[in-house]
This record gives structure tokens, sequence and C-alpha cells, in this order.
């Protein structure tokens, strides 16, 4: 497992993030996990506050509930570390810059805390797993796919193993 410090930036002119971020890599080097935790707040001259309430499904983690959800993705031939300027184009370059790009096709994963007294802030916790190693495509596990039967399965064992791998305690 690798850490790497704290990066600061203003996100889309309206947020103020944080990002920390750990990967850990295949035998071979290959980038296995990267984890993204981030925090954000929205600035003050912008309106608004976050809502994940249409999120598929809600966890407990420690003393936070989290809003989660998960999907298969394949890294984009035109834009391999995401949409310029998003959070994840921002994780997803430093990572590659540090010689651990993202998987071809992988796992990605949200769990999303908002503080019920502060809801213009939140936590994120974002996860990329590479799904070579199990034999599979993101194209092979969406709708229509020949594995779409499986990824509700894949996906909560996913889920669920992280869920039990994050630790959340208050501090002192």
């Amino acid at each position: 497992m690798i850490i790497w410090g704290r990066k600061d930036f203003i996100l889309y002119g309206t947020v103020e993030a944080e990002q920390y971020l750990f990967v850990s890599a295949h035998s071979d080097g290959a980038t296995r996990s990267i984890i993204n935790v981030q925090f954000e707040a929205i600035l003050p001259e912008v309106a608004g506050a976050y809502d994940y309430s249409a999120a598929p499904r809600a966890t407990h983690i420690g003393p936070l509930e989290f809003h989660v959800d998960a999907n298969p993705v394949r890294r984009h031939w035109l834009v391999p570390n995401g949409l310029p300027g998003t959070n994840s184009e921002r994780y997803y370059s430093f990572a590659d810059d540090h010689g651990f790009p993202i998987p071809k096709d992988y796992i990605w994963s949200r769990f999303a805390y908002v503080p019920k007294d502060a809801p213009r802030q939140e936590m994120l916790i974002l996860q990329v797993e590479d799904l070579a190693p199990k034999g599979l495509t993101a194209a092979a596990l969406r709708q229509g796919g020949a594995h779409a039967e499986d990824w509700a399965g894949l996906r909560d064992a996913h889920l669920q193993q992280l869920e039990q791998g994050i630790t959340i305690e208050a501090l002192d």
C-alpha cells in the first residue's frame, strides 16, 4: 500500500476539496486498487447542499451513514484519466503520474457521507478495483453483457468487503 500526502484544490469553482490517495498493486506492478478519501465543503458564496438520497443503498460504518453506489467502468480511450477538471481526473492523473494508471476495466464505488448538521460538507470514499483478476470486463457486466446476471452479486460482495475493511472512530 502506498500513501501520498494531501492534495488541495477548488473543484468546479464551487467547492474546496482535499484528497488523500492510497494505491495497491498486483505482483507485476499493475494497479490493483486506488482509494481516494476526499473531503469537500461548498464555498460560502455558492448556494446549495449535498444530497445523496437517490443513491441505491445506504450503510453504516461506525457512527456514520454513507450513501453507496458502484458501477462497472472501462477506462475511456480518449480521456483515460476522466473528464478534465473532475475530481476523478485529478486523482487518476495523480496516481498515473506516480506509475499507477487506472486499470482498463474496473469496479468504481462511492461511499458518500454528509453530516446532517452540515449538509454543505461531505466526505467521499471513492474506490477503483481492477476487474482483470476476475477475468471480467465492464462491458460484460453491464446490462446486455455476457455476465450481466453476475453484476448484482459481484457488486454486493465488493461493497460488503469494502464496508468491512473500513473503520471509522471518533477521536478524543
